[in-house]
């Protein structure tokens, strides 16, 4: 997991809220924050091995 938000119901392993088939906490989460959040570990991993390209 790279990113995740705080809620009451989190985690709860279900393939979508209220019987749905959408989990309210990943539509929480913006295109640009996942964006940031791989390009942070990319970063991370770059730097734990060096001379490899991600």
């Amino acid at each position: 997991m790279i990113s995740s938000k705080q809620r009451p119901c989190r985690p709860c392993a279900q393939h979508g809220c209220g019987g749905g088939e959408w989990s309210e906490c990943l539509n929480d989460i913006a295109v640009d924050e996942v964006f940031a959040a791989v390009d942070q570990l990319c970063s991370e991993l770059g730097k734990q091995k060096k001379g490899v390209t991600i």
